[in-house]
C-alpha cells in the first residue's frame, strides 16, 4: 500500500471514479489519502462519500492535500481547471502566474484528458509544471487495466517513480512516443466497449441454447479476462492461442471459420480505422 502517496482527483467523472476505485479495491491507496473535487458538489459528495474520500470544494484544495494529482475534465475544461484563479490566485494580481505555477511546481500532474499532450501542456503550463499525459480504460477499476503514456513528459525522477509505483498496481502502464498516443488509445481505451459488446453476444448465444443470461456472461466475461490474462503472462502469438483451442475436426474451428466468414477481423479493424479518421 503507498500509505505515504497522497492522490487528488481535479474532476471525478466516470473515469476518475474508475481510478479511485481501483487504487481503493487493491489496497494500493487508502480512502483518507484521497480526495476530489468537481463542479456538481451534490453529486461530488454523493460519489465520494460512497467511497470514502473526501470532496474538496476547489482545484486549490486538492493540488494542497495531493502529490499526484490527475486532471480528469473534459478538454475544453483544461485550461480553467489549471487557471490561477481555479488555484486560489487573483488573476489581476501583479505575478499571478508565477504564483500558481508555484503552487503547483513540487506536485505530479498527471492528465487523464484525450489529446493533451505534452505539446498541448506547454501551449499554457508555466515550465515549471510537472506533468505527464496518460490515456487509462475503465478495467483499471478491477485492478487490470491499462495506462497508455506519453514518453515525453517533465515530471521529476523521483515523481515518475512513485506514479510507476503507484498505478502499476492497478494497469500495465505502457509508455509511447506522442505520435503513436491515438491508435493505443482505441485500443486500450475505445476498445473495451467492443469487448463489452462480445460479452453481450456470446450472452445472448448462450441464452438461446438454454443458459441463464447471468450464467452466459459470467462465463463469457471470464473466458475474456483469463483469455487477456495468459496473453500478457506468456507474450504467446495470439494466432498460437487461437491454433492451442482448435483441435482438428473438432468444434472451435467450425466457428473460427465463421467468424472468418462474417469478417470479424476486418470489423474490429474497421473499428479502430473508423475512430482515427473521425
Amino acid at each position: 500500500m503507498a500509505e505515504n502517496i497522497r492522490i487528488g482527483f481535479i474532476g471525478f467523472g466516470s473515469m476518475g471514479q474508475a481510478i479511485c476505485d481501483g487504487l481503493i479495491r487493491t489496497g494500493t491507496v487508502p480512502p483518507a489519502c484521497i480526495c476530489a473535487s468537481g463542479r456538481n458538489q451534490e453529486k461530488l459528495r454523493d460519489n465520494t462519500q460512497k467511497r470514502g474520500i473526501a470532496a474538496c470544494e476547489s482545484t486549490a484544495a486538492v493540488v494542497s492535500a495531493s502529490d499526484i494529482v490527475l486532471l480528469c475534465v473534459k478538454p475544453n475544461q483544461v485550461k480553467e481547471a489549471l487557471s490561477p484563479e481555479a488555484l486560489g490566485v487573483d488573476a489581476e494580481a501583479p505575478g499571478a502566474a508565477e504564483r500558481a505555477a508555484e503552487i503547483l511546481s513540487d506536485k505530479a500532474l498527471i492528465s487523464i484528458v484525450s489529446g493533451f499532450d505534452y505539446d498541448a501542456c506547454q501551449k499554457f503550463l508555466p515550465a515549471e509544471y510537472h506533468h505527464l499525459s496518460t490515456i487509462p480504460n475503465t478495467p483499471v477499476a478491477s485492478g487490470q487495466g491499462v495506462f497508455v503514456c506519453e514518453q515525453k513528459h517533465s515530471l521529476t525522477e523521483e515523481q515518475l517513480a512513485a506514479f510507476k509505483d503507484v498505478f502499476s498496481q492497478i494497469a500495465i502502464l505502457e509508455f509511447l512516443p506522442t505520435e503513436l498516443m491515438g491508435p493505443a488509445e482505441v485500443i486500450a481505451g475505445c476498445a473495451p466497449a467492443y469487448a463489452a459488446m462480445m460479452i453481450e453476444a456470446l450472452g445472448d448465444a448462450g441464452v438461446k441454447f438454454g443458459l441463464s443470461r447471468d450464467t452466459a456472461y459470467r462465463l463469457a466475461a471470464q473466458m475474456m479476462a483469463g483469455t487477456g490474462a495468459l496473453a500478457v503472462q506468456t507474450g504467446q502469438h495470439p494466432a498460437a492461442m487461437k491454433d492451442a483451442v482448435c483441435t482438428p475436426g473438432g468444434s472451435t474451428i467450425v466457428g473460427v471459420q465463421s467468424l472468418e466468414r462474417s469478417g470479424f477481423r476486418s470489423a474490429l479493424i474497421e473499428a479502430v480505422d473508423a475512430v482515427m479518421h473521425r
